[in-house]
């Protein structure tokens, strides 16, 4: 059951900078509530659950679901922990009656809660206890009890095949009208799936985080060293001098970070067929222009040259040109191997770049973010707050400011509605490739000169 539980309740609380206030809706046995005392910065848990009688028959037929012992600062049993507030009520009833849009018994805001975890009866299953937990009106009540950073964890049952049918139908389709009543919402801005095979059951066990800010991307796509630092910062010690945590690390948060394929594959079952699906690869047909620094003039398709100025020691390139030495059809990849070589930093990094230039002596670094600034693009994965600086060949490519004038552009144009879709598993799945490839807009005969616009990067 671990496995389970520790899949269930941590990539959700790690996406969040600060969980302090928590609520759970279900979880009878107690392991949910287990997996969130185990974080330090937790102050409350409000556990919702309809059945009292299944808590006390779990609490004493097996104990060590909710058994917290082992965890410094905690109760022996989690229920009697200082932190839990057990609520026992029907939860859609509880959250509609505070938080729904005709609330007759309102809360304030130091009420609302930084993460909500639903570990009810997957959507599926329909059973007559959970199958209202997921209509719009219960979801839309949860959304606005969480804060502005707030997170919603769902387990969402088994895990698709590339097998599957469209969404929509068969057994899928509950699960699909959860996904449709979620993306409809205003409060939300992302959300992500992520499985897992080792939960116990004969299928890999699928869940989602529910995000209201896209800043969770930020923490949901952390490195994994960096998950392992609030692991360790976080996570309660406990007196058996085990780790608290038997399963979940930063390598395994990793590998929640790319949605197994069967999720885009249904996702692009969907009708009509989202607009990414059309770039989920590259088109084999189009052909592939790079350029290799070793070969000759004569052997590369692109030309080089530079413009210099200043005299001695001051003479320096003022700005470089590249130009076809072939004829490029319109919709070939450009110099994709220097694109998918270009560096990758976090905004903190550049920040901490940005305040050592402020001690002085260190031209090197300032030079640095001077290159990043100016060949720096930001990713399209909003939230990630990552930026993507090309270092190769491609840099050398002249911007200008007029689209029409350009030649060259991103891969995948952008989107038509002008924003990307707040669920959208190919855009999770293929971001960096989405983030760095471009194409030829036009053909462009040989002698001509390769123009990017200069807001190829900044466009949805």
């Amino acid at each position: 059951h671990k496995e389970y539980h520790e899949a269930l309740v941590h990539p959700g609380m790690f996406s969040h900078a600060n969980p302090k206030r928590v609520a759970i809706v279900g979880g009878a046995e107690g392991a949910t509530l287990r997996e969130v005392l185990k974080h330090k910065t937790v102050e409350s848990v409000t556990m919702i659950e309809i059945d009292e009688e299944l808590i006390e028959i779990l609490k004493t037929h097996m104990p060590v679901m909710s058994n917290c012992s082992d965890l410094m600062g905690r109760a022996e049993n989690c229920f009697d922990d200082a932190l839990t507030n057990l609520v026992v009520e029907d939860a859609k009833a509880w959250f509609l009656d505070r938080f729904g849009r005709e609330a007759t018994k309102p809360t304030s805001s130091e009420e609302m809660f930084d993460v909500v975890i639903v570990d009810a009866l997957e959507p599926q299953m329909g059973s007559a206890i959970s199958k209202d937990l997921y209509d719009t009106a219960h979801l839309e009540s949860i959304l606005k009890s969480l804060t502005e950073d707030g997170i919603m964890v769902i387990q969402i049952g088994r895990a698709p095949t590339i097998l599957d049918p469209r969404p929509d139908i068969g057994f899928n389709a509950p699960r699909e009208k959860l996904f449709k009543n979620l993306e409809a919402l205003e409060d939300v801005e992302a959300m992500f799936v992520y499985e897992d095979p080792h939960c116990g059951f004969s299928e890999p066990r699928a869940f989602m985080i529910v995000c209201k800010s896209s800043a969770c991307r930020t923490l949901f796509y952390a490195t994994s060293d960096e998950i392992d630092y609030e692991i360790y910062a976080r996570i309660v010690r406990t007196h058996s001098k085990a780790r608290a945590l038997s399963y979940f690390d930063g390598v395994t948060h990793l590998g929640y970070q790319v949605a197994p394929k069967a999720w885009e594959t249904i996702y692009c079952r969907r009708e009509p067929t989202p607009f990414e699906c059309a770039y989920r690869h590259l088109d084999f047909k189009m052909p592939i222009y790079e350029y290799s620094f070793e070969s000759s003039e004569e052997e590369n398709p692109f030309k080089i040259t530079a413009e210099w100025e200043g005299e001695g020691d001051d003479k320096a390139v003022s700005e470089t040109h590249v130009f076809a030495n072939v004829d490029i059809p319109k919709g070939s990849y450009i110099m994709p191997e220097h694109l998918a070589s270009s560096l990758i930093l976090s905004h903190k990094a550049i920040d901490n770049l940005r305040d050592n230039i402020g001690y002085g002596g260190v031209k090197v670094i300032e030079d640095f973010v001077e290159f990043v600034d100016t060949f720096g693009h930001d990713s399209k994965a909003e939230g990630t707050k990552r930026t993507l600086v090309e270092v190769g060949a491609s840099y050398l490519i002249r911007s200008v400011e007029s689209k029409e004038e350009a030649n060259i552009g991103r891969w995948i144009p952008p989107h038509p509605e002008g924003k990307r879709p707040k669920y959208s598993p190919v855009y999770e799945r293929h971001r960096l490739s989405f983030d760095v490839f471009a194409v030829a807009t036009k053909d462009i005969p040989k002698g001509t000169e390769l123009l990017k616009y200069t807001g190829m990067w900044d466009e949805p």
